[in-house]
């Protein structure tokens, strides 16, 4: 089919006037937002490098009725008018007269009379150059009407004129209009259909494929991500051409939203897909990139300038082509469980469907968060490259995945993707550690030792992969001892304590595992992490975070209570976990030695803090000086567990007799335990509590009767007997009971 230049369709087709018609849109590619900016700088850039040496540029077809000399265009409209502006600005920039520049004068709009208008008096002015700013020039013409600046067609026009006069500014003008009249070979063609056998109708203008409506984000990008593949290479471009409408399409189409498109969800695929290609080769193309300018990022990406063009489609074409013939949930329900254990597949909390995933959520933030997060992608690659490269053993494979990626919560940031892809990539494919280096060091190390276990006690299978699905271990058994002797016994112990179905009974926990010994995990100088009565992923971060120098500690406390609850299977949990700390309370009470730990275990009120933090003194350890933290941080509400202790067991109404004990600020200010009544005092300390007297004088002789009775000496200090052990300090009488008894004397104090 012959092409034409804007020119040469006048006189070939017997046109004497082009109508934008009554139906059509308003010009629309000078508009401010960004798809249009982005689209007026491509095209616009298309004919500035046509019109200066480039080579010529096609714009494809031009839709419209022909009658009585009149072409109405129904599809075009914008094309057509930008090429309108071009013209008449280097006619006027060239100093064209007459001749082929008389045609500009049968360009005209039926949009609105005001378009129509000023196209009239734009072709009759000849603007003297240099000018700064060509639309303020036109704006200050007396032809200029001031309602023209809300008319949405001439702002448009404006910007556009704008935009050409800044790319042409230097350009050789009259060698761009000798390109643009060239009869053999003009710089800008394009195909002109005419109609001539149907009468312009509004059903005619719908089946044109609604081009009255702005195109959709997605049209753009198919249109600019084809001509990026087409440059690169043709094959791949009929192939891209015929996927997308059909395979590709048929398989997104299970997925489209309540609008019957597929447009969103195939972009989200495609960003993550171009995303693992970029940063694969370190390109700096993100997916933050894509969203500012997808039609740029993709063609780095894919486009015939990047050395791995070829690789990089074949690989976006693989990429889609994976999951054809396949029934994506089944599959992602067979390889994955969003909880538990189930022969074969990996337990990965959350919804094992990572394709239908990406797809409506790729790309997405809430708040601070992606909506589908890093470690999700990760996962979701590791699936793709099995599919892509029928991966052998990809449920074990793709289990040492999920173990790495749930174990490095630090190490999965952007900054070290190309380095996560690639180690994933490696274990997928050939099965191996040998080559990580992105995921967390100690996880791996994990990695490599479950993998000897086994290979040494394959019949253990089961009872690792049933502790590595649990919620609290995520793939990570580190608290655990790899002893086949005792293994298995004490998985089974793990699994039936901390229950996936049931309740789980934290506080007993918690109780039974300190009276197995200090598990606790020292965070800093003065702080100790605990589990949590209330919250299990404390418990997780306690059972696979990274080990601190005393993480032995934890494990060791572990394995000795899952041995102790282990050998009396046949009682329910929590009556074996309360017989493990019966028997510690027992022996301690029977050799009088009352330490922080006993007080711990002794009295649950002392281990309900939510964050299982607790804050000593600086550089002292854990002893009779304590804060249990609700939060991490000093300055939000704790308690004093000693205080509390004391608070709970004598009896005392909070607000009533006594004032709620709840503290906040450094833990080196002073904890008061104040009675509401007459405002006397108490506080713990090492050697035992010490009192304030009451504010109010009325009860100053009841209060003396408690100092003497109690047997408080002159410094107002009840002191507690205590021994030192092996560098421990125990009390040899339980100051909890004795500071109640203390409270219930002052309580119960009347005024004289």
């Amino acid at each position: 089919m012959r092409t034409d230049s804007f020119i040469s369709m006048f006189e070939r087709h017997g046109i004497q006037k082009i109508k934008i018609p009554i139906i059509q849109r308003d010009y629309a590619q000078g508009r401010p937002d960004d798809v249009a900016k982005r689209i007026r700088k491509n095209f616009l850039g298309v004919l500035h490098r046509a019109l200066t040496g480039g080579d010529p540029v096609s714009l494809d077809f031009v839709y419209g009725e022909i009658a009585l000399g009149v072409m109405t265009p129904l599809d075009g409209q914008q094309r057509l008018t930008t090429l309108f502006l071009l013209h008449w600005y280097i006619v006027a920039r060239a100093g064209v007269q007459g001749g082929d520049s008389e045609v500009l004068g049968r360009f005209t709009y039926e949009t609105r009379y005001s378009a129509r208008l000023f196209c009239e008096k734009i072709v009759a002015q000849r603007p003297t150059f240099p000018i700064a700013h060509l639309s303020e020039w036109i704006r200050d013409q007396s032809w200029f009407f001031g309602a023209w600046r809300h008319d949405p067609t001439i702002q448009s026009m404006l910007v556009v004129l704008d935009d050409i006069h800044d790319l042409f500014r230097s350009s050789d003008c009259v060698a761009a209009w000798e390109r643009l009249v060239d009869r053999d070979g003009p710089a800008v063609v394009f195909h002109v259909l005419s109609i001539n056998d149907m009468g312009l109708t509004d059903e005619l203008y719908l089946k044109m494929n609604s081009r009255g409506q702005p195109l959709t984000k997605f049209e753009y990008f198919k249109a600019n991500f084809e001509k990026t593949i087409r440059e690169a290479s043709p094959d791949q471009y009929r192939e891209f051409s015929h996927k997308i409408d059909n395979a590709w399409a048929d398989l997104l189409w299970p997925l489209r939203g309540g609008d019957d498109v597929i447009d969103d969800e195939f972009m989200r695929y495609f960003r993550f897909v171009t995303d693992v290609l970029a940063y694969r080769s370190r390109m700096n193309v993100s997916a933050e990139a894509l969203d500012k300018d997808i039609d740029d990022g993709a063609a780095l990406v894919y486009g015939a300038n990047n050395p791995n063009w070829e690789a990089n489609q074949r690989f976006l074409f693989d990429a889609f082509d994976g999951w054809i013939g396949i029934s994506i949930p089944q599959f992602f329900g067979s390889m994955f469980t969003e909880q538990g254990w189930k022969p074969g597949a990996v337990a990965i909390y959350d919804s094992v469907n990572l394709f239908d995933a990406c797809c409506r959520d790729y790309g997405k933030m809430e708040g601070r968060n992606r909506k589908f997060s890093l470690p999700r992608a990760l996962m979701l690659f590791a699936a793709l490259m099995h599919r892509i490269s029928d991966t052998e053993n990809f449920s074990r494979r793709v289990r040492t995945v999920r173990n790495l990626v749930f174990g490095s919560e630090n190490e999965i940031r952007l900054e070290n993707f190309p380095t996560l892809l690639a180690d994933t990539s490696d274990i997928v494919e050939k099965g191996g550690l040998a080559t990580v280096a992105g995921y967390n060091g100690k996880q791996v190390e994990e990695e490599r030792n479950k993998a000897a276990f086994l290979k040494e006690h394959p019949e253990l299978e089961e009872a690792l992969f049933r502790l590595e699905d649990h919620p609290l271990n995520r793939g990570s058994v580190a608290a655990f001892e790899l002893d086949a002797a005792t293994f298995a016994r004490r998985a089974a112990a793990f699994l039936e304590v901390f229950s996936e179905e049931g309740f789980v009974p934290l506080l007993e926990i918690s109780a039974a595992l300190l009276a197995c010994g200090d598990y606790s995990q020292r965070k800093r100088t003065n702080r100790y992490q605990f589990g949590s009565a209330m919250r299990k992923d404390v418990w997780r971060q306690l059972l696979t975070g990274t080990p601190s120098s005393d993480f032995s500690n934890t494990s060791g406390a572990l394995m000795r209570m899952l041995d102790a609850i282990g050998g009396t299977a046949a009682a329910p949990v929590q009556t074996r976990l309360r017989d493990v700390v019966d028997a510690y309370l027992a022996a301690q009470v029977r050799a009088c030695l009352y330490d922080w730990r006993y007080y711990l275990v002794r009295y649950d009120e002392m281990r309900v803090g939510d964050s299982g933090l607790y804050v000593g003194p600086e550089n002292e350890g854990k002893g009779f000086d304590l804060c249990m933290m609700i939060k991490q941080q000093m300055n939000s509400n704790y308690r004093d567990p000693y205080l509390y202790a004391v608070f709970t067991r004598s009896g005392a109404v909070a607000n009533v007799d006594l004032e709620d004990p709840w503290y906040t600020g450094y833990q080196t200010e002073e904890r008061w335990l104040t009675l509401s009544r007459s405002g006397a005092r108490l506080r713990c300390r090492p050697e035992g509590f010490v009192l304030n007297p009451p504010q109010d004088g009325a009860y100053r002789d009841a209060f003396a009767e408690v100092v003497k009775n109690q047997n408080i000496d002159a410094g107002l200090t009840l002191r507690i007997q205590q021994v030192s052990k092996d560098s421990v300090l125990y009390d040899t009488q339980d100051r909890v009971q004795i500071g109640a008894a203390l409270v219930r004397d002052l309580v119960a104090m009347k005024p004289g």
